[in-house]
């Protein structure tokens, strides 16, 4: 998903210094910068009632978390990236 300037992908793969029981609940977000593919960070986005991410969109401050049944959104998105 492509917003402002940050490139947002939902990743399936499970970093080596994850916890394996957390993947089943969470599914990770890696940030990368639009201009020059610089990796920023990553964040967790939980299961919704069980369900895993679908999709996201991400539009202004909003991301929006499709699963199965359910769209869920989150507000602040811009303020979890830059914050230090």
């Amino acid at each position: 998903c492509l917003s402002k300037d940050a490139i947002f992908v939902l990743s399936n793969l499970k970093s080596d210094n994850e916890d394996t029981r957390l993947s089943h609940e969470q599914q990770i977000v890696d940030v990368y910068h639009v201009s020059d593919g610089k990796y920023l960070r990553s964040f967790y986005i939980p299961t919704y009632e069980g369900e895993r991410l679908k999709n996201i969109l991400v539009f202004g401050d909003h991301l929006y978390a499709l699963y199965k049944s359910q769209l869920v959104t989150y507000q602040g998105i811009y303020q979890l990236l830059w914050k230090q």
